[in-house]
C-alpha cells in the first residue's frame, strides 16, 4: 500500500509541472490586431509633396481613444524603408465602427505605382505603433509590425 502512495505521489508530481504550464500558456491572451485596414492610399497633392490615407474598421470588443501608426514605404528599385515620423490620430472608434486617417508627407510620390507589382516598387504599408483604448489597456507593437495593411 505504501508503495503504490509513494508510486502515485511520484507521479502526480512529475505531471503536475506539465499540467500548471499548460495552463499557464492557454490562460495567455492573444495579441490579435484589434483593426482590420480597408483602404490605403499614397497620393502626391500637397505643400509637402505627398500623403498617406487609410481607413478601418475596430475589431476588438474595446473603444479606441487614441492610437499611433508607423509607415513603411517601397522605393522605385523596392527597398523598404521605414518613415522617419509617425501618424497619430485621437479619433475614438467604438467596437465594429471605422476610422479614418490622413496626414501630409515627405515621403518620394511616384505615379507609375502598381499596387500588383510583386517588388512593391513606390508601395505603402501602415502599421500601429501604439493603439491605446478608452478601458486604460493598450495593443503595442513589439517590434515585429504584426499589425500591418496590405500593402498598396
Amino acid at each position: 500500500m505504501k508503495t503504490r502512495i509513494a508510486l502515485l505521489a511520484l507521479a502526480l508530481s512529475a505531471a503536475l509541472p506539465v499540467v500548471a504550464q499548460n495552463a499557464t500558456a492557454a490562460a495567455k491572451p492573444e495579441n490579435k490586431c484589434p483593426i482590420q485596414y480597408k483602404s490605403l492610399m499614397h497620393g502626391k497633392d500637397t505643400a509637402k509633396g505627398s500623403y498617406v490615407s487609410f481607413s478601418f474598421g475596430n475589431t476588438s470588443a474595446k473603444t479606441i481613444a487614441s492610437s499611433t501608426f508607423g509607415v513603411v514605404f517601397f522605393d522605385a528599385e523596392g527597398k523598404r524603408s521605414d518613415y522617419n515620423r509617425t501618424i497619430s490620430n485621437t479619433q475614438e472608434v467604438k467596437p465594429g465602427k471605422g476610422g479614418k486617417v490622413s496626414e501630409e508627407t515627405t515621403i518620394e510620390y511616384k505615379s507609375g505605382s502598381r499596387a500588383d507589382d510583386p517588388q512593391h516598387r513606390n508601395g505603402l504599408q501602415v502599421y500601429i505603433v501604439k493603439m491605446s483604448f478608452t478601458d486604460g489597456t493598450s495593443w503595442i507593437d513589439d517590434g515585429s509590425k504584426s499589425c500591418a495593411s496590405p500593402i498598396e
